[in-house]
């Protein structure tokens, strides 16, 4: 193999990261959570027939907490 090869094959993968890791990181601000919470909520009723409770909110915040 030439170097330009080997060059054009960790482009092509380096390129491939970039947008994964970019899926990553836009995805969550993509999706609502009360969109996602009665999705589980609904396949939970679904499965087992049972009405669940979620009431837990975010654990993990980017901002400090007000004092």
């Amino acid at each position: 193999m030439t170097a330009a090869v080997d060059i054009k094959r960790l482009t092509r993968r380096l390129t491939l990261a970039i947008i994964a890791i970019g899926v990553v990181v836009i995805l969550p601000f993509l999706m609502p959570a009360d969109a996602v919470r009665e999705a589980v909520k609904a396949e939970i009723r679904a499965v087992t027939g049972l009405d669940p409770v979620l009431r837990a909110g975010p654990r993990y915040h980017c901002s400090r907490p007000a004092r």
